[in-house]
């Protein structure tokens, strides 16, 4: 979720038994007084895992992502009958061959060759 610099999101939260103490501890430890602050701080610090899948490129026969869970790169293969195959995981149907096909740069280069995907 992309947001610009000057949009805002108030939050009220209300933590109780051992969250309370566990944010005092947080606190403590921070140094910090400001409740808002320690959770500013909190997410500027945390780290977000990586996506499942990046894109990585876009030939005119395949296009490869990275899946971050596998870590391993999945090059899918667009035929020129229609059909698409995923190498990695050897089928016609998978999650790479679904996201590959949910990226708009991919489906831009694939609309100029005037494929399109076999049904069935």
């Amino acid at each position: 979720m992309e947001r610009d610099e000057d949009s805002s999101l108030e939050i009220r939260v209300v933590l109780r038994g051992a969250h309370v103490e566990r944010f005092g501890q947080i606190q403590e430890k921070l140094g910090i007084s400001s409740r808002a602050e320690v959770l500013r701080h909190l997410i500027t610090i945390y780290p977000l895992p990586p996506p499942r899948f990046e894109h990585i490129n876009t030939y005119d026969d395949r296009a490869t992502v990275k899946d971050n869970v596998l870590g391993q790169n999945a090059d899918v293969y667009f035929k020129d009958d229609g059909g698409v195959f995923c190498e990695l995981c050897g089928l016609e149907e998978c999650h790479h061959i679904d996201y590959v096909l949910s990226i708009t740069r991919v489906r831009r280069v694939l609309d100029s060759r005037g494929w399109k995907r076999k049904k069935g």
